[in-house]
C-alpha cells in the first residue's frame, strides 16, 4: 500500500507540474508585440490546472493501477514457480497475465475513490505551492528592480525571466504536492479498504487461474 500511494502522489506530482510547464511555454511563445506580466501567466496556470484536475487526472490514475495490478500479478508468477517447481518439474508459469485476461478488475471504482481526493484538489494544493514562489514574482520590490532591468529587454526575454523565477523552484514545489498527496491518501480509511479488497480478490482468482494449469502427475 505504502508504495502504490508512493508512486500515485510521484505521478500526480510530476503530471500536474507539466501543466504549469505548458503554460509557462505558451506564455513564452504568444505573441510578442503584446504586453503580457505574470497576472497573465496566472490566470493560464490556473485555467490549465482547472481542467487537469477535471478531466485529466483520472486517466493517470488508471495508469498507476494497471501498473500496480500487473506488478503484483508478476510477484505472484514467481512466487508460484517456487511451490510448482517442488511439485511439478519442469513445469513453470512464464507468463501470467495472458492466462488471465479473462479477470475483471473495478480500477474504476478504485480510481473513483481517488478522484474525490484529487478533483478540485490537485489545482488548489499546487496552486497554493505555487503561490509562495509568484508572491516573491509580485511583491513591489522584485517588480520595482525587474522593470529597471525590462527597459533594456526584449518582449521575449522579459517573459523567459518570469517563467524562470517560476520553475527554478520546481523541485520544491512537486515534493510539496506529492507529500500532502501521500499524508491525505494514507489517512483515508476508504481509499485503502477498496484497495486492499480490489487486490485481494484480484490475486485469488490470479492464483487459482494459474494453479488449474499446472498438471502433477499422481503415481
Amino acid at each position: 500500500m505504502d508504495i502504490l500511494i508512493e508512486n500515485m502522489a510521484g505521478v500526480i506530482s510530476e503530471t500536474s507540474w507539466s501543466v504549469v510547464h505548458e503554460a509557462c511555454l505558451d506564455f513564452k511563445r504568444k505573441d510578442l508585440d503584446k504586453k503580457l506580466g505574470v497576472k497573465d501567466l496566472e490566470g493560464d496556470i490556473r485555467s490549465k490546472l482547472e481542467k487537469f484536475s477535471e478531466s485529466g487526472v483520472l486517466s493517470v490514475i488508471s495508469g498507476v493501477f494497471n501498473q500496480f495490478f500487473q506488478r503484483e500479478g508478476e510477484n505472484v508468477r514467481k512466487e508460484l514457480n517456487k511451490i510448482i517447481c517442488k511439485y511439478a518439474p519442469g513445469q513453470e508459469i512464464k507468463n501470467v497475465h495472458n492466462a488471465v485476461s479473462n479477470i475483471s478488475l473495478d480500477t474504476q471504482n478504485i480510481s473513483d475513490i481517488c478522484m474525490k481526493h484529487t478533483s478540485g484538489i490537485i489545482s488548489k494544493m499546487l496552486w497554493a505551492a505555487l503561490g509562495i514562489f509568484l508572491f516573491g514574482i509580485f511583491s513591489i520590490i522584485y517588480q520595482t528592480i525587474k522593470y529597471l532591468i525590462y527597459r533594456f529587454k526584449s518582449e521575449e526575454s522579459r517573459r523567459k525571466d518570469i517563467c524562470h523565477e517560476l520553475e527554478k523552484n520546481e523541485s520544491k514545489i512537486k515534493a510539496g504536492i506529492k507529500t500532502e498527496l501521500v499524508k491525505q491518501f494514507s489517512q483515508d480509511a476508504s481509499f485503502v479498504n477498496v484497495v486492499s479488497k480490489e487486490l485481494e480478490t484480484y490475486l485469488s482468482k490470479l492464483i487459482q487461474s494459474n494453479i488449474d494449469r499446472v498438471k502433477i502427475a499422481i503415481e
